[in-house]
C-alpha cells in the first residue's frame, strides 16, 4: 500500500470523497482467516477537482464478489447554501477601506462596550459588501478579459511597433492586469489557507487547482442521518448534524446547588494566589494577543480575520481594548 499511495502522489491523484463501506475488499474466509482492506478507491487528477467541486463516490456492498463495486456521482455544485460573510484581508489594501472605517465608527451608538463593537461590526459589514460588489466581484472574469485585451494589443503592436497610442494602452493594460491578478491570487490564497503552495505557484493552473482541491475537503455533499437516510440538500444536512449532536449531549439538566460545606472546607486560593487572577489586563497584552494571530487564519464567528482589526486598529482600539478587558 505504501508503493501504491507513492504512485498516487507522484502522479497527481487524489481520492474522491467516498461515503458508504469503508473497506472495499475481503477474502471472504472463516475462521478467525478474514481480512478486509480498502483496495479499491476513486482517485481523480486536480482538474476533476476544479469542474466537478461536488462529486462524491458510493462504496457499496460487495454481494457475492470479492470487491465492492463504486459508483461516482457527479454534481456540477454542491449543496445550495447561504452565503455567509467572511472577511478578505485585500480589502484593507484598498484606499477607501480606512474611510470607511472611520466613517463606522464614528456612528453614534447607544448601549454596552460589547453591543456597540457588535453594532459597528455589522455596520462595517454592509459597507464592506457594497466595496467588494463595486471593486472585486467577478475579480477572475474581469483578469481575463484584461489579458485577451493585452494580448489583442501587443498583436496589433507587431505591425506597428512604433505607435505610441498603442504603446501607451499596452502600458496601461499591463498595469492593470497585474493589479488585478495579484488581487486575485491573494484572495485564493487566503480563501484556499495554502500556506504550503509556494509563491512560484501562484499563477500557475496548478495553484487554482490546489485552491479547489482544498476548499473540496471541506465540503459535505452527503450525510446519512440516523434513521439511515441520505441527506443531499444543504438544510437536510444541517439537520443531521443538529439531530446527532442533541441525542449524544441528551437533555438538559436542572443546575445542582452549590454545596456550601463543601466550599467552606475544602482548599481555598490564597490572597497571593487569587490576586493576579483579577488584575485587569494591560493593553498591551491585549494588543500583543491580536497581532500574534495570523491574517490568513480561520476567522470568527462574525466572519471578520485579525487581519481587520490590526488595519482598523488606530481607530478601534479604545472600543476593541474596553470589551476584551
Amino acid at each position: 500500500m505504501a508503493a501504491f499511495n507513492d504512485a498516487l502522489y507522484a502522479t497527481g491523484l487524489d481520492d474522491i470523497p467516498t461515503h458508504g463501506c469503508q473497506f472495499t475488499w475481503t477474502n471472504k474466509q472463516d475462521d478467525g482467516d478474514r481480512k478486509w482492506m480498502r483496495l479499491d478507491r476513486a482517485v481523480a487528477y486536480d482538474p476533476w477537482h476544479v469542474y466537478f467541486p461536488s462529486s462524491y463516490a458510493d462504496a457499496l456492498p460487495a454481494g457475492v464478489f470479492d470487491h465492492s463495486p463504486i459508483v461516482v456521482s457527479v454534481c456540477a455544485s454542491g449543496p445550495a447554501r447561504p452565503v455567509l460573510f467572511r472577511f478578505l484581508n485585500r480589502w484593507t489594501q484598498d484606499p477607501q477601506f480606512a474611510p470607511l472605517v472611520v466613517e463606522t465608527w464614528t456612528e453614534e451608538v447607544r448601549g454596552c462596550p460589547m453591543y456597540k463593537l457588535v453594532s459597528h461590526l455589522k455596520s462595517m459589514k454592509a459597507k464592506l459588501k457594497v466595496l467588494h460588489r463595486s471593486t472585486y466581484s467577478g475579480i477572475s472574469n474581469r483578469v481575463a478579459d484584461l489579458r485577451s485585451r493585452l494580448f489583442d494589443c501587443q498583436l496589433l503592436l507587431q505591425s506597428d511597433p512604433l505607435n505610441q497610442n498603442l504603446l501607451n494602452a499596452e502600458m496601461k493594460l499591463c498595469h492593470d492586469f497585474c493589479k488585478f491578478k495579484n488581487i486575485e491570487l491573494s484572495i485564493a490564497y487566503q480563501r484556499a489557507k495554502a500556506q504550503d503552495i509556494k509563491i512560484g505557484d501562484a499563477s500557475t493552473s496548478y495553484f487554482f487547482a490546489k485552491v479547489a482541491a482544498r476548499r473540496k475537503i471541506s465540503t459535505i455533499s452527503k450525510i446519512t442521518n440516523l434513521m439511515g437516510n441520505e441527506c443531499l440538500t444543504f438544510d437536510s444536512i444541517s439537520a443531521a448534524f443538529v439531530s446527532y449532536y442533541l441525542q449524544l449531549l441528551g437533555t438538559s439538566v436542572p443546575v445542582k446547588p452549590i454545596e456550601a460545606l463543601i466550599i467552606q472546607t475544602g482548599l481555598c486560593l490564597t490572597n497571593e494566589d487569587y490576586g493576579p487572577l483579577i488584575t485587569r489586563v494591560s493593553d498591551a497584552k491585549i494588543k500583543n494577543a491580536l497581532f500574534v494571530i495570523d491574517i490568513n487564519k480561520s476567522p470568527g464567528p462574525d466572519g471578520f480575520t485579525s487581519g481587520f482589526f490590526k488595519a482598523a486598529w488606530d481607530t478601534i482600539k479604545r472600543e476593541e481594548i474596553f470589551v476584551k478587558s
